[in-house]
């Protein structure tokens, strides 16, 4: 297995990723790894996307149009990321 030692990581992208280790219950270290893993992962489009996408069509349409339905449909989607994430 190979070594990486990361230096000059300013303050900012240090903190950033400890919180998003913390909230995922995992060390930086394991948090690290997994995000540079993740860099030779194929690049697919999720299955539910089309899904997702043609969701946020309807549900712009049914608000009356894009300004009404601002934020609706992020928010809906927000609150689903993580059960989908979950498998």
């Amino acid at each position: 297995m190979a070594t990486l030692t990361i230096r000059n990581l300013s303050d900012r992208a240090h903190h950033a990723l400890r919180l998003r280790a913390a909230g995922n219950r995992r060390s930086m270290e394991a948090e690290a790894r997994l995000l540079i893993e993740g860099l030779d992962a194929p690049e697919t489009t999720p299955a539910h996307l089309d899904a997702i996408r043609a969701l946020q069509t309807h549900a712009i349409t049914a608000a009356g149009g894009p300004e009404k339905a601002k934020g609706v449909v992020d928010s809906f989607l927000a609150e689903r990321a993580g059960e989908w994430d979950e498998g």
